[in-house]
């Protein structure tokens, strides 16, 4: 049955279109798993990364342990906002999952979103999973990883474009100090 939900699943994605770099994306339809909507201007201006995971794919589970390794000491940088994006049905097995599997995940909790009826990713055209988005301060996908293979360095390059994208503003800002 699993299977058949699958290859339904994507097909309707295939027929949607998949979320390419360049296309400008609302923050709507994310609901945070434990106090409910995001609300899209506390999004406003700043750098978005957006994880699309579940506990059921073994490759998701693996990239975020290496996320929270990683992204961690970027959690304090208040022009960036992290998303990680659970696609289970049941959104306690997201949190079960956290509490037991991240060292830090008292860091990661506040991060943690729920997408259990496939809304938002059916409306983006996710199409494979773990599926990584940065979203720039101007609201446009900067960055898109679908996918990920342990020890390939995918998590470094993209925290690499996060700290690059997050940049780009301060070289602006000593520009023209207007833009602060």
């Amino acid at each position: 049955m699993l299977k058949l939900y699958t290859l339904l699943w994507a097909w309707m994605t295939m027929q949607a279109g998949a979320v390419e770099v360049g296309e400008r994306w609302t923050f709507g339809g994310l609901k945070h798993i434990q106090t409910g909507e995001l609300n899209p201007q506390q999004l406003e201006g700043k750098v978005t990364l957006i994880n699309f995971w579940a506990t059921w794919c073994e490759a998701c589970k693996i990239e975020l342990v290496e996320m929270e390794k990683l992204l961690a000491p970027q959690f304090a940088n208040p022009d960036l906002n992290v998303v990680f994006l659970s696609l289970d049905k049941d959104p306690s097995k997201a949190i079960a999952w956290f509490k037991a599997n991240l060292g830090k995940s008292e860091q990661m909790l506040p991060r943690l979103y729920s997408d259990p009826k496939f809304e938002l990713a059916d409306r983006l055209g996710v199409d494979s999973f773990p599926l990584t988005l940065v979203i720039d301060r101007t609201g446009k996908i900067s960055y898109l990883q679908r996918g990920f293979t342990p020890g390939q360095g995918s998590t470094e390059k993209l925290l690499a474009h996060v700290q690059a994208v997050l940049m780009r503003r301060d070289s602006l800002q000593e520009k023209d100090p207007r833009m602060k």
